[in-house]
């Protein structure tokens, strides 16, 4: 189990503290020990899968507003026209609904600009 490290902010240097307690030999066969190792699976699996479901339901809510923008059926049209006064609302709304798809879409297929540059 990796440790959790804490910063206090009244020293420069780094405490270590255990999530939890290592388990005690005499309780291996025990109810308790089937817990532990299914909370270990369980947190395995989160740590494997959960930045990917971020991903995705956040790149889908994108992917939905923009579509609903794109076909006309915003809520939020009236919103946008009294806020951008100076641009006509239909293609304003068109263009920020392709806008979000594109935003969508690339959170769902992960294009970031963090990725080291590949060379050629």
């Amino acid at each position: 189990m990796k440790p959790l490290i804490k910063t206090s902010l009244t020293s420069a240097h780094q405490t270590v503290v255990p999530i939890r307690q290592p388990l005690d030999s005499r309780i291996n066969d025990s109810f308790l020990s089937f817990v532990f190792q299914l909370d270990e699976l369980f947190l395995d699996a989160l740590r494997r899968w959960s930045i990917t479901a971020l991903r995705l339901a956040l790149g889908s809510v994108f992917l939905w507003f923009g579509a609903l923008k794109v076909f006309g059926s915003s809520p939020v049209a009236s919103l946008i026209q009294a806020t951008y006064t100076f641009m006509p609302v239909g293609v304003f709304v068109f263009i920020l609904g392709i806008w979000e798809i594109v935003i969508g879409l690339g959170i769902i297929l992960a294009v970031t600009s963090t990725r080291p540059p590949t060379r050629t």
